[in-house]
């Protein structure tokens, strides 16, 4: 049955029984080539540093921050992440070489509309072109489907 708004529109059908979205859970994904963590500074803020090293700023143009420069830059910019409440945001880890070698968070999480984005997403050099990249960003979204 069709909702109507205050203006006598219809814009959308009721889900009967609609009580929201679950809280996202915190947990490891496990994939065929990446198991996506949630994201550590202890853990990862290496590996993400070693594997952002690997390119240059130009991998850098479109994103919100500035490729770190060390380690301990980039377990700021990690902790960032971690501590925003906005983000739920997750390490890619290669399951070849279990290294973290990119990033990428849930946000924009509306749990009454039971909606998510996918964003944060920062590739290394390490993951793009590879089956991770693509199978990652899968498993975010298949994960919520």
């Amino acid at each position: 049955m069709p909702e109507i708004n205050e203006f006598g529109q219809q814009v959308n059908d009721l889900v009967p029984g609609w009580q929201g979205a679950q809280v996202l859970r915190r947990t490891a994904l496990n994939g065929r080539f990446c198991r996506l963590e949630p994201l550590d500074v202890d853990r990862h803020a290496a590996d993400l540093f070693a594997a952002y090293a690997l390119g240059d700023n130009s991998d850098w143009t479109w994103l919100a921050s500035t490729r770190p420069e060390s380690v301990a830059a980039t377990a700021h910019w990690i902790a960032g992440k971690v501590n925003d409440d906005a983000l739920v945001p997750y390490a890619v880890v290669d399951l070849r070489s279990e290294q973290a070698v990119g990033i990428v968070s849930y946000l924009a999480i509306e749990r009454e509309m039971g909606t998510v984005e996918i964003g944060h997403v920062t590739w290394s050099r390490r993951m793009k072109n590879t089956p991770a990249g693509y199978r990652s960003g899968l498993a975010v979204a298949e994960e919520r489907l």
